[in-house]
């Protein structure tokens, strides 16, 4: 039978399995099932007395919103991640390879990022009225919204964790902005205002609010892991990516393009983008820019991640807990505005036969630095359970910014 043009890469991503010393015979070959979750919202500026409102609804008072302006550097970040995966592992033995497994996986992705200025913010959550007779800068601006699911297919190698999986996403949301000038100017008394704007808008079709799918697309989810020696102890190495494909948005989805001053006359000042909510809202911001949209195809990439890890130390290992090192060193990037590099260092410990606890610190994504806490609960009959916080201050105080948890259960038989 002929392999599919896909699988024909399979054996350059398993490579560093196969030319492992160790036998797969005496390898356990075991089923896997995996469920992950996480919930996460930051900023780097903006705190919990703010961004709880505007997640979660609810008032944001004056005081607060003046504390979040106040510590707006040069630019504002801000981002949501929610989401959820279940994958599976079985079978042995295959395209002849005796540790490969074939892999399945069924996601669901929320996704948010923003890049703001702080006359943005002023704006959007205080009005125009400070600005009178003066120019806001609204710009640079940039915003990203995704709601989309995914089923993937594909083989991992029991040995090394290496795998390669090729899905297909189908879209339920999509809404972007790119504003690249945005100066607005309120004349005296508000007797007319002139937005000189150059941007686009793109939002999925919401007509109708009708229809699960708005968009296809398709994915690669691989990873690449190699066992080392380092500091005289054992060691790994991972490359993932995660989500890193396409989504074709369809016919009827509406964008808008713009480059000109827009002036407006005979209304209030105080009654222009004047929010209560987010920065960017798709239909305010069509009302009160008077914005026209057209229907068409889009094309966008998915908000993809890529990580590296490398783990090290020795670490005795209770139960089936997944891979662990005593020290954790980690890389990532994800395709979202407002999302910078963000690097990860965590100290894990065994605690008795069944648990293990996890400290650490990270700085960058959406936000700035973050205290990190992680705590395990594992079986010798195959049951695995992490519960992480990348942001454990924030998930106890409204002083600051952000919340965050995550969680793995994986079962093996």
């Amino acid at each position: 039978m002929a392999i599919s043009e896909p699988l024909r890469w399979a054996p350059f991503l398993l490579l560093p399995a196969m030319a492992s010393a160790q036998a797969v015979d005496s390898l356990e070959i075991r089923h896997r099932f995996t469920v992950e979750g996480v919930g996460n919202f930051d900023s780097d500026a903006i705190h919990n007395d703010v961004l709880d409102p505007l997640v979660f609804g609810g008032t944001i008072t004056r005081e607060a919103r003046q504390r979040a302006l106040d510590a707006i550097g040069d630019h504002g970040r801000g981002g949501v991640e929610l989401g959820g995966r279940i994958s599976g592992t079985w079978g042995n033995c295959i395209f002849g390879h005796d540790a490969w497994q074939m892999r399945t996986s069924v996601a669901w992705q929320y996704a948010l990022g923003v890049r703001f200025s702080p006359d943005a913010f002023a704006v959007g959550f205080f009005g125009n009225a400070a600005f009178e007779d003066r120019t806001a800068k609204l710009a640079p601006l940039r915003f990203e919204q995704w709601n989309y699911q995914s089923i993937g297919f594909g083989i991992e190698d029991a040995a090394s964790g290496s795998f390669l999986e090729l899905a297909f996403v189908n879209g339920t949301n999509f809404n972007s902005a790119d504003v690249r000038r945005a100066d607005l100017f309120t004349a005296t008394d508000g007797r007319y205002l002139e937005l000189d704007l150059a941007g686009e808008y793109h939002r999925s079709d919401t007509a109708a609010n009708t229809g699960f799918s708005q968009g296809i697309g398709a994915a690669v989810n691989a990873k690449w892991a190699k066992a080392v020696q380092a500091f005289g102890a054992p060691a790994r190495f991972s490359l993932e990516v995660t989500d890193a494909g396409f989504m074709q948005w369809n016919a009827n989805t509406r964008s808008v393009s713009q480059d000109s001053v827009i002036r407006f006359e005979g209304v209030s000042v105080n009654d222009i983008l004047d929010l209560s909510g987010p920065v960017i809202d798709r239909t305010t911001l069509q009302d009160s820019l008077g914005l026209g949209y057209e229907t068409g195809t889009l094309l966008r990439h998915l908000p993809g991640r890529i990580e590296g890890v490398f783990q090290f130390g020795t670490l005795r290992k209770p139960g089936h807990a997944p891979d662990r090192y005593a020290y954790e060193a980690a890389l990532d990037q994800r395709w979202l505005p407002g999302y910078v590099p963000k690097i990860r260092l965590m100290r894990n410990f065994s605690l008795g036969r069944s648990f293990i606890a996890g400290a650490g610190a990270a700085y960058g994504g959406f936000g700035g630095l973050r205290a990190l806490a992680r705590v395990g609960f594992y079986t010798k009959n195959g049951l695995a359970f992490e519960l992480e916080t990348p942001n454990a201050i924030g998930l106890v105080s409204e002083n600051a910014a952000g919340k965050a948890v995550a969680l793995n259960l994986q079962v093996l038989w």
